[in-house]
Protein backbone atom coordinates (compact mmCIF):
# COMPACT_ATOMS: atom_id res chain seq x y z
CA UNK A 1 0.00 0.00 0.00
CA UNK A 2 2.62 2.57 1.19
CA UNK A 3 4.93 1.29 -1.85
CA UNK A 4 2.01 2.40 -4.40
CA UNK A 5 1.02 5.75 -2.55
CA UNK A 6 5.38 6.97 -2.64
CA UNK A 7 4.76 5.85 -6.94
CA UNK A 8 1.56 7.95 -7.07
CA UNK A 9 3.35 11.00 -5.62
CA UNK A 10 6.56 10.48 -7.56
CA UNK A 11 4.81 9.90 -10.51
CA UNK A 12 2.51 13.51 -9.72
CA UNK A 13 5.78 15.53 -9.08
CA UNK A 14 7.51 14.63 -12.43
CA UNK A 15 4.52 15.52 -14.14
CA UNK A 16 4.43 18.72 -12.20
CA UNK A 17 7.91 19.22 -12.95
CA UNK A 18 8.17 18.76 -16.82
CA UNK A 19 4.77 20.96 -16.85
CA UNK A 20 6.66 23.52 -15.05
CA UNK A 21 9.97 23.18 -17.23
CA UNK A 22 7.18 23.38 -20.76
CA UNK A 23 6.13 26.58 -19.00
CA UNK A 24 9.65 28.21 -18.21
CA UNK A 25 10.87 27.28 -22.10
CA UNK A 26 8.00 28.56 -23.69
CA UNK A 27 7.90 32.32 -21.65
CA UNK A 28 11.89 32.39 -22.61
CA UNK A 29 11.23 31.47 -25.92
CA UNK A 30 8.21 32.64 -28.37
CA UNK A 31 7.41 29.87 -31.08
CA UNK A 32 5.45 30.72 -34.24
CA UNK A 33 4.29 29.18 -37.08
CA UNK A 34 2.62 31.37 -39.84
CA UNK A 35 1.05 29.47 -42.16
CA UNK A 36 0.01 32.28 -45.08
CA UNK A 37 1.03 31.79 -48.19
CA UNK A 38 2.62 35.19 -48.16
CA UNK A 39 3.63 34.93 -45.01
CA UNK A 40 1.05 38.17 -43.30
CA UNK A 41 2.26 37.42 -39.73
CA UNK A 42 6.13 37.02 -40.15
CA UNK A 43 8.57 39.58 -41.08
CA UNK A 44 10.25 40.38 -44.60
CA UNK A 45 14.38 39.25 -44.72
CA UNK A 46 14.81 42.76 -45.23
CA UNK A 47 13.36 43.52 -41.90
CA UNK A 48 15.24 40.98 -39.82
CA UNK A 49 18.36 41.71 -41.85
CA UNK A 50 18.00 45.34 -40.71
CA UNK A 51 17.33 44.34 -37.06
CA UNK A 52 20.06 42.17 -36.31
CA UNK A 53 22.40 44.64 -37.73
CA UNK A 54 21.30 47.25 -34.89
CA UNK A 55 24.92 49.05 -33.74
CA UNK A 56 22.78 50.71 -30.51
CA UNK A 57 19.41 50.29 -28.62
CA UNK A 58 16.36 51.10 -30.12
CA UNK A 59 13.10 51.74 -27.73
CA UNK A 60 9.52 52.00 -29.31
CA UNK A 61 7.21 53.90 -27.47
CA UNK A 62 3.24 53.41 -28.82
CA UNK A 63 0.85 55.59 -27.51
CA UNK A 64 -2.42 53.98 -27.74
CA UNK A 65 -5.67 54.16 -25.88
CA UNK A 66 -7.38 51.13 -25.30
CA UNK A 67 -10.32 51.51 -27.26
CA UNK A 68 -8.20 52.22 -30.32
CA UNK A 69 -7.26 48.64 -31.32
CA UNK A 70 -3.46 48.33 -30.18
CA UNK A 71 -3.03 44.39 -30.63
CA UNK A 72 -2.11 44.79 -33.85
CA UNK A 73 0.82 47.53 -33.00
CA UNK A 74 1.43 45.61 -30.45
CA UNK A 75 1.76 42.13 -32.25
CA UNK A 76 4.46 43.80 -34.93
CA UNK A 77 6.72 45.40 -31.85
CA UNK A 78 6.79 42.56 -30.44
CA UNK A 79 7.72 40.84 -33.67
CA UNK A 80 10.72 43.20 -34.21
CA UNK A 81 12.19 42.75 -30.53
CA UNK A 82 11.77 38.98 -31.18
CA UNK A 83 14.95 39.74 -33.68
CA UNK A 84 17.17 42.05 -31.42
CA UNK A 85 17.11 42.07 -27.32
CA UNK A 86 18.70 45.68 -28.28
CA UNK A 87 15.03 46.34 -29.75
CA UNK A 88 12.45 47.47 -26.75
CA UNK A 89 9.11 48.33 -26.68
CA UNK A 90 6.04 49.97 -24.97
CA UNK A 91 2.44 50.46 -24.97
CA UNK A 92 0.94 52.89 -22.96
CA UNK A 93 -2.42 54.90 -22.77
CA UNK A 94 -1.92 58.91 -23.67
CA UNK A 95 -4.53 59.77 -21.11
CA UNK A 96 -3.25 57.66 -18.35
CA UNK A 97 0.19 59.90 -18.46
CA UNK A 98 -0.50 62.67 -20.54
CA UNK A 99 3.45 64.07 -19.05
CA UNK A 100 4.87 60.98 -21.15
CA UNK A 101 2.77 62.13 -24.37
CA UNK A 102 3.44 66.18 -24.10
CA UNK A 103 7.48 64.90 -23.41
CA UNK A 104 7.28 63.02 -26.75
CA UNK A 105 4.88 65.52 -28.02
CA UNK A 106 2.43 63.37 -28.75
CA UNK A 107 -1.05 65.49 -29.41
CA UNK A 108 -3.05 62.12 -31.12
CA UNK A 109 -3.61 58.25 -30.25
CA UNK A 110 -2.05 56.05 -32.70
CA UNK A 111 1.20 57.57 -32.52
CA UNK A 112 4.65 55.57 -32.21
CA UNK A 113 7.96 56.92 -31.29
CA UNK A 114 11.02 55.38 -31.76
CA UNK A 115 14.05 56.71 -30.02
CA UNK A 116 17.63 56.09 -30.93
CA UNK A 117 20.58 57.55 -28.66
CA UNK A 118 19.27 60.93 -29.01
CA UNK A 119 17.24 60.99 -32.73
CA UNK A 120 13.79 59.65 -32.72
CA UNK A 121 10.91 59.37 -35.17
CA UNK A 122 7.25 59.27 -34.81
CA UNK A 123 4.65 57.56 -37.09
CA UNK A 124 1.15 56.73 -37.33
CA UNK A 125 -0.54 53.21 -37.15
CA UNK A 126 2.91 51.56 -38.26
CA UNK A 127 2.93 48.76 -40.94
CA UNK A 128 6.31 46.58 -41.39
CA UNK A 129 7.41 48.85 -43.59
CA UNK A 130 6.87 52.35 -41.81
CA UNK A 131 8.46 50.96 -38.68
CA UNK A 132 11.45 49.70 -39.91
CA UNK A 133 12.12 52.83 -41.87
CA UNK A 134 11.26 54.66 -38.93
CA UNK A 135 14.38 52.37 -37.50
CA UNK A 136 16.41 52.67 -39.74
CA UNK A 137 15.95 56.74 -39.60
CA UNK A 138 16.51 56.66 -35.91
CA UNK A 139 19.91 54.43 -35.97
CA UNK A 140 21.35 56.15 -39.20
CA UNK A 141 24.61 58.25 -37.85
CA UNK A 142 24.68 60.53 -41.10
CA UNK A 143 21.85 60.98 -43.71
CA UNK A 144 22.70 59.18 -46.85
CA UNK A 145 23.15 61.98 -49.88
CA UNK A 146 21.71 61.24 -53.01
CA UNK A 147 21.71 63.63 -56.36
CA UNK A 148 19.62 62.79 -59.10
CA UNK A 149 21.81 64.37 -62.39
CA UNK A 150 19.00 67.11 -64.75
CA UNK A 151 19.42 68.73 -67.54
CA UNK A 152 19.34 66.26 -70.52
CA UNK A 153 15.75 65.06 -70.37
CA UNK A 154 15.95 62.44 -67.82
CA UNK A 155 13.35 60.49 -65.86
CA UNK A 156 11.72 62.70 -63.56
CA UNK A 157 11.87 61.45 -59.58
CA UNK A 158 10.08 64.39 -57.92
CA UNK A 159 6.44 63.60 -59.63
CA UNK A 160 4.03 60.86 -60.06
CA UNK A 161 3.43 59.46 -63.35
CA UNK A 162 3.35 56.37 -65.58
CA UNK A 163 7.21 57.14 -66.99
CA UNK A 164 8.15 59.03 -63.64
CA UNK A 165 10.12 57.37 -60.74
CA UNK A 166 9.03 59.23 -57.49
CA UNK A 167 8.74 55.35 -56.24
CA UNK A 168 12.46 55.44 -56.37
CA UNK A 169 12.54 58.73 -54.91
CA UNK A 170 10.18 57.34 -51.89
CA UNK A 171 12.01 54.08 -52.13
CA UNK A 172 15.12 56.21 -50.84
CA UNK A 173 13.75 58.75 -48.65
CA UNK A 174 11.65 55.98 -46.74
CA UNK A 175 15.51 54.46 -45.51
CA UNK A 176 16.85 58.18 -44.63
CA UNK A 177 18.38 59.59 -47.67
CA UNK A 178 18.04 62.42 -48.68
CA UNK A 179 17.37 62.73 -52.33
CA UNK A 180 17.19 66.22 -54.81
CA UNK A 181 18.61 67.63 -58.03
CA UNK A 182 22.52 68.01 -59.55
CA UNK A 183 22.84 70.10 -62.36
CA UNK A 184 26.72 69.50 -63.95
CA UNK A 185 26.48 72.38 -66.41
CA UNK A 186 26.68 75.01 -63.45
CA UNK A 187 28.88 72.65 -61.11
CA UNK A 188 32.69 72.72 -60.63
CA UNK A 189 32.27 69.20 -59.01
CA UNK A 190 29.82 67.49 -57.29
CA UNK A 191 29.86 68.46 -53.22
CA UNK A 192 32.04 66.13 -51.38
CA UNK A 193 28.69 64.72 -49.40
CA UNK A 194 27.57 63.00 -52.38
CA UNK A 195 27.55 59.29 -51.98
CA UNK A 196 25.29 58.43 -54.91
CA UNK A 197 24.65 59.72 -58.39
CA UNK A 198 21.53 58.67 -60.26
CA UNK A 199 22.06 58.97 -64.23
CA UNK A 200 18.28 58.07 -65.28
CA UNK A 201 17.47 57.87 -69.09
CA UNK A 202 19.50 60.90 -70.42
CA UNK A 203 18.30 61.90 -73.99
CA UNK A 204 20.62 64.25 -75.21
CA UNK A 205 24.56 64.68 -74.99
CA UNK A 206 26.21 65.81 -72.35
CA UNK A 207 28.77 68.63 -72.38
CA UNK A 208 32.71 68.70 -72.29
CA UNK A 209 32.47 70.09 -68.62
CA UNK A 210 29.52 67.84 -67.43
CA UNK A 211 31.67 64.78 -68.33
CA UNK A 212 35.00 66.71 -66.65
CA UNK A 213 32.59 67.16 -63.43
CA UNK A 214 32.02 63.04 -64.24
CA UNK A 215 35.52 62.28 -64.22
CA UNK A 216 36.64 63.95 -60.73
CA UNK A 217 33.63 62.18 -59.09
CA UNK A 218 34.49 58.81 -60.08
CA UNK A 219 38.55 59.46 -59.39
CA UNK A 220 37.95 60.04 -56.35
CA UNK A 221 35.90 56.80 -55.21
CA UNK A 222 31.82 57.76 -56.09
CA UNK A 223 28.75 55.64 -56.04
CA UNK A 224 27.17 55.59 -59.65
CA UNK A 225 23.80 54.41 -60.60
CA UNK A 226 23.01 54.49 -64.17
CA UNK A 227 20.03 53.43 -65.87
CA UNK A 228 20.13 53.63 -69.97
CA UNK A 229 17.49 54.72 -73.10
CA UNK A 230 17.62 52.11 -75.38
CA UNK A 231 15.86 54.35 -77.72
CA UNK A 232 17.91 57.35 -77.49
CA UNK A 233 22.28 57.36 -78.20
CA UNK A 234 24.38 59.93 -76.29
CA UNK A 235 27.55 60.96 -75.78
CA UNK A 236 27.13 59.29 -72.11
CA UNK A 237 27.95 55.87 -73.46
CA UNK A 238 30.91 56.82 -74.92
CA UNK A 239 32.23 57.85 -71.51
CA UNK A 240 30.73 54.86 -69.86
CA UNK A 241 32.61 52.70 -72.45
CA UNK A 242 35.97 55.14 -72.01
CA UNK A 243 35.99 55.43 -68.23
CA UNK A 244 34.55 51.43 -67.39
CA UNK A 245 34.52 49.53 -70.80
CA UNK A 246 30.73 49.04 -70.68
CA UNK A 247 29.13 49.15 -74.48
CA UNK A 248 25.42 49.48 -75.15
CA UNK A 249 24.82 47.53 -78.44
CA UNK A 250 22.42 48.83 -80.62
CA UNK A 251 18.91 47.07 -81.38
CA UNK A 252 16.60 45.53 -78.58
CA UNK A 253 16.28 41.84 -76.68
CA UNK A 254 13.22 40.32 -77.90
CA UNK A 255 12.38 37.80 -75.63
CA UNK A 256 9.90 34.71 -76.91
CA UNK A 257 9.19 33.72 -73.22
CA UNK A 258 8.24 36.92 -72.17
CA UNK A 259 5.57 36.79 -75.31
CA UNK A 260 3.88 34.08 -74.17
CA UNK A 261 3.59 34.82 -70.67
CA UNK A 262 2.79 38.78 -71.74
CA UNK A 263 2.00 39.08 -74.66
CA UNK A 264 4.95 41.39 -75.39
CA UNK A 265 7.97 39.95 -76.30
CA UNK A 266 9.69 43.48 -76.45
CA UNK A 267 9.28 42.99 -72.52
CA UNK A 268 12.43 40.47 -71.48
CA UNK A 269 12.19 38.70 -68.19
CA UNK A 270 15.45 37.73 -66.17
CA UNK A 271 16.01 34.75 -63.85
CA UNK A 272 19.62 34.29 -63.77
CA UNK A 273 21.62 36.93 -61.71
CA UNK A 274 25.40 36.65 -60.71
CA UNK A 275 26.62 35.69 -57.59
CA UNK A 276 27.22 39.25 -55.77
CA UNK A 277 25.64 40.27 -52.60
CA UNK A 278 22.49 42.19 -54.66
CA UNK A 279 21.35 39.36 -55.67
CA UNK A 280 22.51 36.59 -52.96
CA UNK A 281 19.58 34.37 -52.52
CA UNK A 282 17.88 36.43 -54.96
CA UNK A 283 14.97 34.56 -56.75
CA UNK A 284 12.31 36.51 -58.20
CA UNK A 285 11.93 37.75 -61.60
CA UNK A 286 12.53 40.58 -63.15
CA UNK A 287 11.26 42.51 -66.39
CA UNK A 288 12.44 45.23 -68.56
CA UNK A 289 10.51 46.84 -71.08
CA UNK A 290 12.16 47.59 -74.16
CA UNK A 291 15.90 47.08 -73.03
CA UNK A 292 18.87 47.24 -75.06
CA UNK A 293 22.01 44.90 -74.19
CA UNK A 294 25.22 45.73 -72.39
CA UNK A 295 28.74 43.95 -72.86
CA UNK A 296 32.06 44.51 -72.17
CA UNK A 297 34.52 46.83 -74.47
CA UNK A 298 37.27 44.01 -76.59
CA UNK A 299 40.12 44.92 -75.67
CA UNK A 300 41.92 46.55 -78.76
CA UNK A 301 45.45 46.94 -77.31
CA UNK A 302 47.76 45.01 -75.24
CA UNK A 303 47.15 47.07 -72.36
CA UNK A 304 43.75 47.31 -72.33
CA UNK A 305 43.44 43.55 -71.77
CA UNK A 306 45.06 44.22 -67.89
CA UNK A 307 42.47 46.93 -67.36
CA UNK A 308 39.09 46.65 -64.80
CA UNK A 309 35.99 45.06 -66.29
CA UNK A 310 32.88 45.33 -65.65
CA UNK A 311 30.93 42.01 -64.73
CA UNK A 312 27.32 41.17 -65.60
CA UNK A 313 24.63 41.49 -62.94
CA UNK A 314 21.10 40.20 -64.81
CA UNK A 315 21.06 37.75 -67.44
CA UNK A 316 18.36 37.50 -70.32
CA UNK A 317 17.39 33.65 -71.58
CA UNK A 318 18.80 32.01 -73.73
CA UNK A 319 16.23 31.94 -75.85
CA UNK A 320 16.22 36.14 -76.38
CA UNK A 321 18.33 37.86 -79.33
CA UNK A 322 18.92 41.44 -80.18
CA UNK A 323 17.19 42.43 -82.43
CA UNK A 324 18.37 44.90 -85.29
CA UNK A 325 15.32 45.37 -87.78
CA UNK A 326 13.73 47.99 -86.08
CA UNK A 327 10.81 48.32 -88.16
CA UNK A 328 10.07 44.26 -87.90
CA UNK A 329 9.45 45.41 -84.49
CA UNK A 330 7.00 48.08 -84.97
CA UNK A 331 5.25 45.63 -87.85
CA UNK A 332 5.35 42.75 -85.05
CA UNK A 333 6.91 40.77 -88.06
CA UNK A 334 10.71 40.34 -86.32
CA UNK A 335 12.23 37.27 -85.98
CA UNK A 336 15.63 35.72 -85.15
CA UNK A 337 18.05 36.05 -88.75
CA UNK A 338 21.18 33.66 -88.63
CA UNK A 339 24.14 36.10 -89.34
CA UNK A 340 22.03 39.27 -88.80
CA UNK A 341 20.85 39.27 -84.70
CA UNK A 342 22.83 38.20 -81.95
CA UNK A 343 21.69 35.13 -80.15
CA UNK A 344 21.40 35.67 -76.10
CA UNK A 345 21.65 35.39 -73.13
CA UNK A 346 22.87 38.84 -72.61
CA UNK A 347 23.58 41.02 -69.93
CA UNK A 348 20.18 43.55 -68.85
CA UNK A 349 22.23 44.87 -65.54
CA UNK A 350 26.04 45.14 -65.17
CA UNK A 351 27.88 46.11 -62.21
CA UNK A 352 31.87 47.49 -61.86
CA UNK A 353 33.46 47.53 -58.16
CA UNK A 354 36.92 48.26 -58.76
CA UNK A 355 39.18 51.47 -59.57
CA UNK A 356 37.88 53.61 -62.61
CA UNK A 357 39.61 52.93 -66.17
CA UNK A 358 41.96 56.46 -66.90
CA UNK A 359 41.15 59.59 -68.71
CA UNK A 360 42.77 61.01 -71.38
CA UNK A 361 39.83 63.59 -71.81
CA UNK A 362 41.35 67.69 -71.84
CA UNK A 363 39.57 69.97 -69.55
CA UNK A 364 37.02 72.06 -70.75
CA UNK A 365 37.11 75.24 -71.01
CA UNK A 366 35.68 78.34 -69.49
CA UNK A 367 36.28 76.51 -66.09
CA UNK A 368 37.51 78.02 -62.89
CA UNK A 369 41.73 77.71 -62.73
CA UNK A 370 41.17 75.40 -59.66
CA UNK A 371 38.81 73.14 -61.94
CA UNK A 372 41.25 72.87 -64.21
CA UNK A 373 44.14 72.60 -62.19
CA UNK A 374 42.07 69.57 -60.69
CA UNK A 375 41.83 68.18 -64.40
CA UNK A 376 45.39 68.31 -64.75
CA UNK A 377 46.08 66.18 -61.73
CA UNK A 378 43.74 63.78 -62.42
CA UNK A 379 44.79 63.33 -65.87
CA UNK A 380 48.68 63.15 -64.77
CA UNK A 381 47.38 60.56 -62.34
CA UNK A 382 45.96 58.75 -65.00
CA UNK A 383 48.20 55.80 -64.41
CA UNK A 384 48.28 55.80 -60.73
CA UNK A 385 45.62 53.70 -58.92
CA UNK A 386 42.55 55.63 -57.84
CA UNK A 387 39.99 54.64 -55.59
CA UNK A 388 37.23 51.69 -55.64
CA UNK A 389 34.54 52.83 -57.31
CA UNK A 390 31.06 51.21 -57.13
CA UNK A 391 28.59 51.13 -60.37
CA UNK A 392 25.71 49.86 -61.93
CA UNK A 393 24.30 50.36 -65.45
CA UNK A 394 20.93 48.61 -66.41
CA UNK A 395 19.89 48.72 -70.44
CA UNK A 396 16.20 49.89 -69.39
CA UNK A 397 14.73 52.75 -67.42
CA UNK A 398 11.22 52.21 -67.73
CA UNK A 399 11.73 48.79 -64.91
CA UNK A 400 12.52 51.27 -62.18
CA UNK A 401 9.59 53.79 -63.73
CA UNK A 402 5.61 53.68 -61.30
CA UNK A 403 4.40 51.85 -63.49
CA UNK A 404 6.93 48.82 -63.20
CA UNK A 405 9.22 48.88 -60.63
CA UNK A 406 5.98 46.96 -58.22
CA UNK A 407 5.88 44.16 -60.62
CA UNK A 408 8.07 40.99 -59.50
CA UNK A 409 11.27 41.52 -58.34
CA UNK A 410 12.06 45.27 -59.55
CA UNK A 411 11.64 46.77 -56.56
CA UNK A 412 13.51 44.61 -54.50
CA UNK A 413 16.31 44.55 -57.14
CA UNK A 414 16.37 48.30 -56.94
CA UNK A 415 16.39 48.49 -53.06
CA UNK A 416 19.13 45.85 -53.14
CA UNK A 417 21.57 47.40 -55.78
CA UNK A 418 21.03 51.10 -54.17
CA UNK A 419 21.85 49.36 -50.45
CA UNK A 420 25.13 47.96 -52.10
CA UNK A 421 25.75 51.31 -53.39
CA UNK A 422 25.85 53.34 -50.34
CA UNK A 423 26.89 50.38 -48.57
CA UNK A 424 24.17 49.17 -46.52
CA UNK A 425 24.92 45.24 -47.38
CA UNK A 426 22.96 44.64 -44.08
CA UNK A 427 19.42 46.08 -45.60
CA UNK A 428 20.06 43.65 -48.92
CA UNK A 429 17.76 41.01 -48.60
CA UNK A 430 14.07 39.87 -50.54
CA UNK A 431 10.97 41.15 -49.31
CA UNK A 432 8.23 38.75 -48.18
CA UNK A 433 5.69 37.83 -50.94
CA UNK A 434 2.76 40.35 -51.78
CA UNK A 435 -0.94 39.59 -50.91
CA UNK A 436 -2.00 37.67 -53.87
CA UNK A 437 -5.83 38.07 -54.36
CA UNK A 438 -7.21 34.33 -54.46
CA UNK A 439 -10.42 33.43 -55.77
CA UNK A 440 -12.86 30.61 -55.72
CA UNK A 441 -14.27 29.54 -58.88
CA UNK A 442 -17.34 26.98 -58.33
CA UNK A 443 -19.16 25.00 -60.92
CA UNK A 444 -23.01 25.06 -60.84
CA UNK A 445 -23.12 21.08 -58.82
CA UNK A 446 -20.61 22.85 -56.55
CA UNK A 447 -22.71 25.66 -55.84
CA UNK A 448 -25.64 23.27 -55.03
CA UNK A 449 -23.75 20.73 -53.11
CA UNK A 450 -22.63 23.80 -50.70
CA UNK A 451 -26.02 25.64 -50.60
CA UNK A 452 -28.67 22.56 -50.19
CA UNK A 453 -26.19 20.31 -48.46
CA UNK A 454 -25.99 22.28 -45.23
CA UNK A 455 -29.57 24.02 -45.58
CA UNK A 456 -31.28 20.83 -46.63
CA UNK A 457 -29.67 17.40 -46.53
CA UNK A 458 -28.01 17.37 -43.05
CA UNK A 459 -31.44 18.63 -41.34
CA UNK A 460 -33.30 16.53 -43.43
CA UNK A 461 -31.01 13.68 -42.69
CA UNK A 462 -30.94 14.50 -39.26
CA UNK A 463 -35.16 14.82 -38.62
CA UNK A 464 -35.45 11.11 -40.29
CA UNK A 465 -32.71 9.66 -38.16
CA UNK A 466 -34.66 11.14 -35.21
CA UNK A 467 -38.13 9.77 -36.20
CA UNK A 468 -36.38 6.12 -37.11
CA UNK A 469 -35.38 6.58 -33.07
CA UNK A 470 -38.46 7.71 -31.73
CA UNK A 471 -40.14 5.12 -33.75
CA UNK A 472 -37.53 2.36 -32.33
CA UNK A 473 -38.29 3.73 -29.23
CA UNK A 474 -42.06 3.52 -29.21
CA UNK A 475 -41.90 0.16 -31.05
CA UNK A 476 -40.13 -1.18 -27.68
CA UNK A 477 -42.18 0.42 -25.21
CA UNK A 478 -45.16 -1.24 -26.88
CA UNK A 479 -43.34 -5.07 -27.10
CA UNK A 480 -42.23 -4.98 -23.29
CA UNK A 481 -46.19 -3.59 -22.76
CA UNK A 482 -47.37 -6.29 -24.31
CA UNK A 483 -44.89 -8.74 -22.84
CA UNK A 484 -46.26 -7.46 -18.88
Amino acid sequence: MFKRLSMTILTGLIVIAVLVGVNVLAGKRDWRWDATSNKRYSLSETTKAALRSLSEPVHAVAFFRPTDGASQTGDLLELFAAQNRDFTYEIVDPDRTPFRARQLDVRQSGTVVVQADSRSEKIMFPDEERLLNAVVKATSRSESVVRVVTGHGEVDVQEPGSRNASMLRELLTNQGASVGPITLAIAESVPEDVDLLLILAPAQDYMDHELAVLDRYVDRGGRLFVALMPEESTNLETWLEERFGLVRNEGFVVDTLSQVMSGDAMTPLAQQYARMPITENFALMTLYPTSAALFAAEAEEADAEDLPQPRGLVFSGEQTWLETNIQGLIEGSAEFNEGEDIKGPFWLGAFYNDPPRPTTRQPAGGMAESTIADDAQHNATAGSELPTTRALFFADQDFLTDDFITIGGNKDLVRNSLNWLLEREGLISVDKPRPVATFLVMTPLQRALITYVPVLIVPGACLVLAIVVALRRRSGRAARGAKA
